[in-house]
């Protein structure tokens, strides 16, 4: 019987990722530790992505567009205060001592 995919697994290895890039960079973090901290395979991770540096690359691009939908909503006139605009990258980086 065929098993079926974690449809949380994606989001699991980008959090695993995100930690391991904020501790050691990206040279540092090694695919074994994202998945151990994910609690999957390296087949999952590579069922997801094709190399840690795309996955890297898909953390940078996220950081972006998230900074510029920041930027559009304070263009707008939609920000809570002065610092609303580093709410979302503040974010990502929650939890990383």
């Amino acid at each position: 019987m065929a098993r079926h995919a974690d449809p949380n697994a994606r989001d699991g290895l980008i959090a695993a990722a995100r930690a391991e890039f904020a501790r050691r960079g990206l040279r540092g973090a090694r695919i074994e530790d994202i998945t151990a901290a994910s609690g999957l395979s390296k087949g999952a991770f590579y069922l997801h992505f094709p190399s840690k540096e795309a996955l890297f690359g898909e953390l940078v691009e996220t950081f972006f567009g998230h900074l510029a939908s920041c930027g559009e909503r304070r263009e707008k006139g939609q920000r809570r205060g002065p610092f609303s605009i580093l709410h979302y990258p503040l974010s990502l980086f929650h939890g990383f001592r």
